[in-house]
């Protein structure tokens, strides 16, 4: 047999040539080839998300950006709460910004574009901002240990990194600040009609002609119509829409059937429960709560301060927290900053000027009473001398061991103070006697803090904390203290010798003030106002709020109970529903009976709850709906919040995936009552066929045909009344006639009946108009363009409806009310043009992703995470 090796030295020659060949091909093209098929794999798993002119964004470098955005977060939140915790007063809030993909695309974006027109943003301004978050009140030391705790997923982030995200956030904000300057410029024209929008009402007498009257009159669509005509909406989701504010019927028909969900829930009534548990509540309880809590809940009114800043004081740079503008940031030249800096060692041997009084009572401790008409201190002195202050104490002794002798003592004073006056005025003096600036102070604080705040200050103990230092009486004496003649100002030497006369008359009266309030003093020394208010005094109080708290408890107890029962009952349900499918999906005929549901209105009966069961619903019908239910919350962690935790309304989770049916959730609502709910059925997002829903087309295409012939109908009502006078009761008494009917004064947009604090910028609605369904923009344009006693026409928002109307009073009148408008304040009525604003800056963003060729290749999930 001859050996395979003989073959190969026969043609050793071409085989050598062969395989070296090939191995040269494989040396060039089998790497690039491999390295293709692993990129390929690699774009698979890691898919590009955006495309814009900076590059491709990846599914990975997404996610990367929304980690970073959230550590951003977490460290200004932190920042600013240790500052707080430190006792420092933070400039500013922190602004916090979403974590979600649209937002952090629009960030980057934005912060592209700041850099096109030269922006910057350098080391020291990011240090300047982080300062301003926290008052300078916390250590480099705090801020790194911050640092060191911002791991998200395994994944820490460095002070690089962190400079990083905050210099991209800061660049954005600094651009949308130098456009938000503008977006506020309004012309006067486009004001007043934001003013005339919110402030002006109108009454009508008002006719419906329905649309529906005029379908008999159209022809049926032929096939070639209506195939046309529902695949114009065939996509499209039949959903009300947002309007102003509130939520209209939408005009434009839609075939799509969207996701919808039914619920069931049982309520405990907190004010129920409360009224029960109220009977239980004992007498020893109600003392044991006050004796222990009266330190903190019950102290008398006197062992408060008198005067406190409800809100803790002002940003003293007037930044409104939050809101990036003009001084957000301090740049100045990039010094290559590290982190954090500690002052600069050019200060060390710098003399520095001593401050003046007035810095030091303005630097003084932020938890003195803030300056208020009622508390303004009195005029200026300068500082006493030790033996000023000796003279004083010892004639202040001298007055409480003779009275007789001060009060004569004040009268030769005064007669003096008369003979100096006569005589300047005599002699004439043009340096008149040196104005007693005390008197009308000592009268204004004196009656004021005497005849209510002493009258109700306890005697303080020793130790205790005042309203002011060294008490109530030493500061008024010391404010009230005469000014020093050497330092009498240009203004008090020309003082008249008239005027004197009559300070030195009111320095009498308020003498007469001062003794009252001394013997108010000396009464209450004898008889010292209790500390604590009196346990009769706030017994019902403390018994309703130990009524609710035992009622939350009782609450919680009774759901709890339900939500172990039906745990039960929809683990057989969901047992059952598995059963009756057999492998190929298809529903089993033989199988066990669906198990039986509770008498769930028993159940809430014994527990004293009430039940119900609402929908089916799609997200949109849902919270627009009257269901209690949906305007109940439920309480999640959230380490992003700047407390911790968030309020997740109903109708965010209700229709999503993961509240899956029959799974039970408790939530409540604003008035503290508490709701054991889940979903009964749902449905998913469907487009049907033509088929299906022939009925429903052809009757929206009627619709469609027969609007002109309804407004055809009112244009020629209005006619007719116009012709006789412009009364529309005339007209249209006949039978079959539109009913007239009048509506009650409205305005175009309202802020409703509550009240609305006047220094925040409230977001105004479309108001509702008596009589007139889904009233739109366009029915108030037509109404407020008519004159009055003039007659229009118009559609309300979803064109169901032709209304004929006649304007039968203007309040205010053009005329009066452009009187009113040019002595307003826009900020007054601001929030009118918001919802124009939002969509200005929704179309500002858009232009700069358009400028940017921004794609998305799947939709962003904007979803907060």
């Amino acid at each position: 047999m001859a050996s395979p090796f003989r073959v190969f030295r026969k043609h050793q020659r071409v085989l050598l040539a062969t395989i070296g060949l090939m191995a040269m091909i494989a040396f060039v093209f089998l790497g690039p080839a491999f390295d293709y098929l692993s990129s390929s794999r690699q774009a698979r798993m890691n898919p590009v998300v955006v495309s814009w002119s900076g590059g491709d964004i990846h599914e990975a470098e997404l996610r990367y950006e929304l980690l970073r955005r959230a550590q951003v977060n977490r460290f200004l939140q932190l920042a600013y709460y240790s500052a707080t915790q430190n006792g420092a007063t933070p400039q500013i809030q922190p602004r916090l910004s979403p974590v979600t993909e649209s937002s952090i695309l629009n960030t980057m974006v934005m912060a592209h574009r700041a850099e096109e027109l030269g922006l910057v943003i350098s080391d020291s301004a990011i240090n300047d901002y982080i300062r301003r978050i926290t008052g300078d009140g916390v250590s480099p030391e705090q801020l790194r240990g911050i640092i060191d705790q911002l791991a998200v997923d395994g994944r820490r982030i460095s002070e690089e990194q962190l400079f990083g995200a905050i210099r991209r956030e800061l660049l954005a904000q600094q651009l949308e600040a130098l456009y938000s300057t503008s977006r506020w410029s309004l012309p006067p024209a486009q004001r007043w009609e934001y003013y005339r929008k919110l402030n002006q009402h109108a009454k009508l007498e008002v006719a419906a002609v329905p649309v529906s009257d005029f379908l008999a009159e159209i022809d049926e669509p032929n096939d070639a119509q209506l195939q046309e005509f529902f695949a114009a909406y065939q996509e499209r989701v039949a959903i009300p829409e947002v309007v102003s504010n509130v939520v209209l019927a939408s005009p434009t028909p839609g075939f799509k059937q969207p996701p919808r969900a039914s619920f069931a829930y049982f309520k405990a009534d907190l004010e129920s429960f409360a009224q029960q548990e109220e009977e239980k509540i004992t007498d020893a309880q109600i003392r044991e709560f006050y004796e222990k809590n009266k330190d903190r809940l019950f102290l008398a009114v006197g062992d408060e301060p008198l005067f406190r800043d409800p809100l803790g004081g002002t940003d003293p740079l007037g930044i409104e927290p939050g809101t990036p503008g003009e001084g957000s940031l301090q740049t100045g030249p990039d010094l290559g900053e590290a982190l954090f800096l500690e002052p600069s060692s050019e200060d060390e041997g710098v003399i520095r000027e001593e401050p003046t009084d007035e810095v030091i009572e303005e630097e003084s401790d932020t938890s003195a009473p803030p300056t208020t008409s009622e508390n303004i201190p009195g005029p200026p002195t300068p500082p006493l001398t030790e033996e000023e202050l000796l003279e004083q104490e010892a004639a202040a002794q001298q007055e409480d061991e003779d009275p007789d002798t001060t009060e004569e003592s004040d009268a030769s004073e005064a007669e003096e103070a008369e003979d100096h006056a006569e005589s300047d005025q005599e002699n004439g003096s043009e340096t008149p006697p040196v104005e007693d600036t005390s008197a009308k102070w000592r009268t204004s604080v004196m009656t004021t803090l005497a005849a209510t705040a002493l009258s109700q200050v306890s005697s303080p103990e020793e130790g205790a904390e005042l309203a002011f230092p060294g008490g109530i009486e030493d500061s008024v004496t010391d404010a009230t203290e005469p000014p020093n003649p050497s330092n009498t100002t240009d203004e008090e030497e020309t003082t008249t010798s008239e005027d004197a006369a009559d300070e030195t008359t009111e320095s009498t009266e308020s003498d007469s003030v001062d003794d009252v309030a001394e013997e108010a003093t000396d009464s209450e020394a004898e008889t010292p106002a209790p500390k604590y208010r009196p346990l009769s005094e706030v017994e019902e109080t403390i018994r309703k709020r130990l009524a609710r708290e035992q009622a939350v408890k009782a609450m919680d107890n009774a759901l709890n109970q339900l939500a172990l029962s039906l745990t039960d009952y929809f683990g057989d349900v969901a047992l059952w529903e598995a059963q009756r499918e057999t492998a190929d999906g298809e529903e089993s005929i033989a199988g066990p009976d669906r198990p039986v549901a509770p008498d769930f209105e028993s159940q809430a009966r014994e527990q004293g709850l009430s039940f119900q069961r609402v929908g089916p619903f799609s997200r949109l019908q849902f919270q627009g709906s009257d269901a209690e239910i949906s305007r109940t919350f439920r309480i999640v962690q959230d380490a992003n919040s700047q407390f911790g935790f968030r309020q997740d309304a109903y109708v965010q989770f209700a229709f999503d995936e993961d509240f899956a049916l029959y799974r039970t959730v408790v939530t409540e609502d604003a008035q503290g009552n508490r709701y054991l709910s889940w979903k009964i059925e749902q449905f998913e997002e469907r487009t049907p066929q033509l088929a299906d829903v022939r009925e429903e087309v052809v009757r929206a295409w009627k619709m469609e045909q027969a609007r002109p012939l309804a407004l055809e109908k009112a244009k020629s009502l209005a006619q007719q009344a116009g012709d006789e006078g412009g009364n529309l009761q005339t007209i249209l008494s006949g039978e079959g006639e539109p009913t007239v009917s009048e509506t009650g004064l409205f305005s175009w947009l309202t802020l409703g009946d509550a009240a609305v604090d006047p220094t925040m910028m409230s977001m105004p609605r479309l108001s509702s108009v008596e009589q007139v369904d889904d009233a739109g923009p366009a029915f108030m344009q037509a109404v407020f363009s008519t004159p009055v006693e003039k007659l229009g026409t118009a559609f309300n928002h979803p064109q169901t409806h032709a209304y004929v109307f006649r304007v039968t009073e203007i309040d205010p009148s053009d005329a009066v009310l452009r009187a009113l408008f040019l002595s307003q304040n826009f900020t007054g009525y601001a929030g009118s043009a918001l919802a124009d604003i939002r969509q200005t800056d929704a179309a500002w963003v858009q232009s700069l992703q358009d400028a940017q060729r921004v794609t998305w290749h799947r939709d962003p999930l904007d979803a907060t995470r």
